[in-house]
């Protein structure tokens, strides 16, 4: 009961983000091959979501990205569980075994945005891009469900805040720090990589 009940949270959470992942990650491959700006390319994924919403949630993109995060979600909650159970501190367990699902997973749904939606559709993806895309996975799973953990510890001690007070905060900041400043640049070059085989490193800054 207690395993379905993190599944069931894992699918709800992943349904609800699921359509903000599709419109922003489509918004970034439209911007990079100039096809769209990035409001212009998530203002039509909008209008698709709430004119054709069957075409939208039925469609390749939702049904990859909300079975990602379902995986991934789920994951992460049942191993804290299990570890919670044990008496076990669920840090380390957790961050493996999210990272071990997330990231080939994640990087198989870049692949597909970046084939769907970029300048070649048969193009070859180079090892450097999916090292790139990998690394970025790594830092959101650490921002994501392991260091919000070890800073709110460090937040509530140094501040007097309440363990609860100081580990929303740390949830909230972590994540979107991680989000602003290591996840864009990694994974652009990653999709100028593909729709730009040619070019060398020094010309695409």
């Amino acid at each position: 009961r207690i395993f379905g009940a993190d599944i069931l949270a894992a699918a709800v959470t992943s349904f609800v983000i699921s359509p903000v992942v599709v419109c922003c990650d489509k918004a970034v491959c439209d911007a990079a091959v100039c096809r769209h700006s990035m409001l212009e390319s998530i203002r039509k994924s909008l209008q698709s979501m709430i004119l054709r919403p069957g075409s939208f949630f039925f469609g390749r993109p939702f049904a990859l990205v909300f079975g990602i995060y379902t995986l991934t979600y789920g994951t992460s909650n049942l191993v804290q569980t299990l570890c919670k159970q044990r008496g076990r501190d669920a840090a380390l367990p957790a961050f493996v075994a999210t990272a071990a699902v997330n990231i080939p997973s994640s990087v198989f749904q870049d692949r597909c945005f970046t084939r769907w939606y970029g300048l070649a559709r048969t193009g070859r993806f180079h090892l450097l891009t999916y090292s790139l895309w990998a690394m970025r996975d790594m830092a959101t799973v650490l921002g994501s469900f392991t260091l919000p953990g070890l800073l709110a510890t460090r937040i509530a001690s140094s501040t007097g805040a309440t363990p609860r007070r100081a580990r929303e905060g740390a949830q909230l900041l972590v994540p979107s720090a991680v989000a602003v400043f290591v996840h864009p640049p990694l994974h652009l070059l990653a999709i100028d990589l593909y729709n730009r085989p040619t070019l060398s490193l020094a010309e695409r800054f």
